[in-house]
């Protein structure tokens, strides 16, 4: 025969789970955030009256327009150096001429000129010298006649010269090569290329200089108006 299960003594049985109750809901009382107090001795700045709220706008335009105008004359400027770069190439390139020789002077015949300039009396020198020099290409002796205003001659007295390759006769006083004058060009190039890559670097970055080169814009602007 089946056993019949034996009810379980009451303090083994599970005590039922309360219901839960709805939180009512309790104001809090409401907390305003308040500045911390400043350290003993900090200054604490007055808010920007009218005065200096017109200065910052005049600031903050002069800049805008600094900018503007500073970046467009570095670009001009690079523009211009890589023209005067580009001749500079030329003239270093270029196959040279000229020759340059000394030359003796056979005869100086020099006169005194005098010329009136701004109302003042100058007296110049006004020579007709006859030189004698060796020309490279042949070693041969050539006789010219030259004329100059620069400064009083004697007969003797040697001279640096320069003619033409292809032709001897055509003589005058040395006084710079165009590769000479090509390299000097080169170098004011670089200078020029460099100054306004540096002056478009300060347009872009720095605001004093942007304001400065926009009040020296306006004002030179307006002085040109006035005239």
């Amino acid at each position: 025969m089946m056993q019949q299960p034996q009810p379980q003594p009451a303090y083994y049985a599970t005590p039922p789970r309360p219901m839960p109750m709805p939180m009512q809901y309790q104001p809090q009382p409401q907390r305003f955030q308040t500045a911390a107090p400043a350290p003993y001795g900090y200054y604490q700045p007055a808010p920007p009256g009218p005065g200096m709220r017109f200065a910052q706008g005049i600031y903050d335009s002069s800049a805008s327009l600094g900018r503007v105008t500073g970046i467009f004359q570095g670009i001009t400027g690079i523009f211009i150096g890589c023209v005067v770069l580009a001749i500079s190439i030329l003239l270093i390139v270029r196959k040279e001429t000229r020759v340059i020789v000394d030359a003796t002077i056979k005869k100086a015949e020099c006169t005194d000129v005098t010329e009136t300039v701004n109302n003042k009396k100058q007296i110049t020198k006004n020579c007709v010298l006859t030189l004698n020099f060796y020309t490279k290409e042949k070693n041969a002796l050539t006789e010219v006649t030259l004329s100059s205003n620069e400064k009083s001659y004697a007969e003797g007295q040697i001279v640096k010269i320069s003619y033409d390759s292809t032709n001897p006769l055509d003589v005058q006083m040395h006084k710079i090569t165009l590769k000479t004058v090509g390299w000097i060009l080169l170098a004011v190039a670089i200078l020029i290329i460099a100054g306004s890559g540096f002056r478009i670097y300060v347009s872009r970055n720095y605001k004093l200089a942007q304001s400065a080169e926009g009040l020296n814009y306006a004002v030179g602007a307006v002085s040109d108006g006035f005239r």
